[in-house]
């Protein structure tokens, strides 16, 4: 019988990178997937998660911009590709004529722009003698009545509340008249005799009997409110809507007024005013009333119009139709927590209780694990604001203060759209530590559900149980030992081999010869 050799291979399913690097193909010696892939065969992927493709040059997963899916590098994705709408390949970009600019968000605007009230967007500055591509034109000045203003004919800058180019409130040093804001004298601007300071103008002297051509309508000697002239501007007496020269009224407000035919002025029907308004009587006789903001003068009443269910957004953030608090709009038209109210002007409000969105941890894997998975979820629909990304406004910190290695996998990534996310926490622990606690903070005013009311707690703590992990001392000489264990393993099954094919010989000869021995007798 002719010799033969025996050939062992141990199975080998290890690798080797010379890093401890997690999600790069090999990891302690061990096969693991690329960050973005699904399943993958001994660190080679095979398929990558939704919102990546393979690139099998470098084989690896890479983002796909414009799936509205926010992976990795990816600050936004908005899905499109149209510029200066805050998200441009998947980079924040702010709006147009921005010239410093953070997460989508602009901060200064260039020269000739500034930002809107809402700070949202750069809009050109009216009455610097430039016109810019969004202004009709650009007169170099701001004065109200001059034919030009704010360059588009829109209210002033200075204007909080505009409707039909009509300002119904001021910013603070500001004061509103006849739908316009003007200054408020003190601006230490020098005038000329015989004008004086008035409203932040040089303006002829209104009160000393004398009509200015151009500046006044008319002068009757004092500062009386409706008696045909105020403020040397022509104005209808108390009570009427529309009137001629010499004060003489042609119509008045309402029915609590009748017009006196001979006096051609507007007299109350009756005098049962309410004691806690302003009462004024001036010098003619003549009873003036003045109410509140946001009270109407009804039956000789100044009254309160919240809780009348017709909403005025100048003054009401909800109206529905009663002063009870408790239940969504409280008893000074304010809208409450925990309610969404459905407002339109001039209509009543319906407020509903919403439940507010939150987040949850749980711990998947077993608490002695050195490599915890953990799982993080929502408990509703949710959707983040288009300028943000996930992976910035969320922070992990391990309150005991060691080396970890820490990934962050999507399953179903947040987006601008309402949707259930979902994610996977990969933490693995590099040295021992004693009931770890892990503390998941979310970014404020960022994540909202489909009523937009934000996050009811947007911080979390997890205990995640003492994991079981070598010291790096322990794992050298654990190594040591398993090398030492191989070759000991690889010694005695070549001895046993050479013993096995040794002894085999030894016994096919010693037959051999006996059958040979047996033949040759017979």
């Amino acid at each position: 019988m002719r010799d033969f050799k025996l050939f062992l291979k141990l199975f080998d399913d290890g690798c080797i990178d010379n890093n401890i690097v997690p999600f790069d193909g090999c990891y302690s010696n061990n096969y693991d997937c690329i960050q973005g892939c699904r399943n993958c065969i001994k660190g080679i992927c095979q398929n990558c998660l939704d919102g990546f493709w393979y690139q099998e040059q470098t084989q690896i997963c890479i983002p796909q911009c414009g799936d509205s899916i926010i992976t990795l590098n990816e600050e936004c994705d908005d899905g499109n590709k149209i510029g200066y709408d805050g998200c441009y390949e998947c980079k924040y970009q702010c709006s147009q004529n921005c010239e410093k600019c953070q997460f989508g968000k602009c901060l200064e605007c260039q020269v000739e722009y500034q930002l809107d009230f809402y700070k949202i967007k750069c809009i050109p500055k009216c009455g610097d003698d430039v016109i810019t591509s969004q202004e009709l034109f650009d007169d170099g000045n701001n004065i109200q009545f001059d034919g030009y203003h704010k360059c588009l004919n829109y209210c002033q800058i200075e204007c909080l509340l505009c409707f039909d180019n009509k300002c119904y409130n001021c910013q603070e040093g500001w004061q509103l008249q006849e739908y316009q804001c003007i200054q408020i004298c003190g601006d230490s601007e020098q005038y000329q005799i015989p004008y004086q300071m008035n409203n932040g103008k040089c303006l002829p002297i209104c009160g000393d009997n004398i009509i200015t051509p151009i500046f006044e309508q008319c002068d009757d000697g004092n500062d009386i409110p409706y008696d045909g002239c105020f403020q040397c501007l022509y104005s209808c007496s108390y009570g009427c809507i529309q009137c001629e020269k010499d004060n003489h009224c042609l119509l008045c407000e309402d029915q609590n007024y009748i017009l006196d035919t001979q006096t051609f002025q507007c007299n109350l029907q009756q005098q049962n005013i309410e004691t806690n308004t302003e009462v004024i009587i001036n010098d003619n006789d003549q009873l003036i009333v003045q109410c509140n903001k946001n009270q109407a003068f009804i039956q000789n009443k100044c009254v309160n119009l919240c809780g009348n269910g017709i909403l005025k957004s100048e003054f009401e953030q909800c109206d529905d139709g009663n002063n009870n608090g408790g239940d969504g709009c409280s008893a000074l038209c304010f809208q409450e927590d925990s309610y969404e109210c459905n407002n339109q002007e001039n209509q009543l409000s319906i407020c509903t209780f919403i439940q507010t969105p939150n987040f949850n941890l749980i711990l998947l894997s077993d608490k002695q694990n050195q490599t915890k998975i953990i799982e993080l979820i929502f408990s509703q629909q949710v959707y983040i604001s288009s300028k943000l990304n996930f992976e910035q406004i969320i922070e992990f910190i391990i309150l005991n203060e060691i080396q970890i290695a820490f990934s962050l996998i999507p399953f179903q990534n947040i987006t601008s759209q309402l949707s259930n996310p979902k994610y996977k926490i990969l933490i693995q622990f590099l040295e021992p530590v004693a009931n770890p606690i892990l503390k998941v903070t979310i970014q404020k005013y960022s994540i909202f559900n489909s009523y937009d009311m934000e996050l009811n707690n947007n911080q979390i703590q997890l205990q995640l149980g003492t994991p079981f992990v070598l010291s790096e001392a322990t794992q050298k000489r654990v190594n040591q030992i398993i090398q030492m264990n191989d070759a000991v393993i690889y010694t005695t099954v070549g001895i046993a081999g050479f013993l096995f094919l040794t002894v085999f010989r030894y016994l096919y000869q010693n037959i051999f010869i006996a059958y040979f021995r047996q033949f040759k007798c017979r």
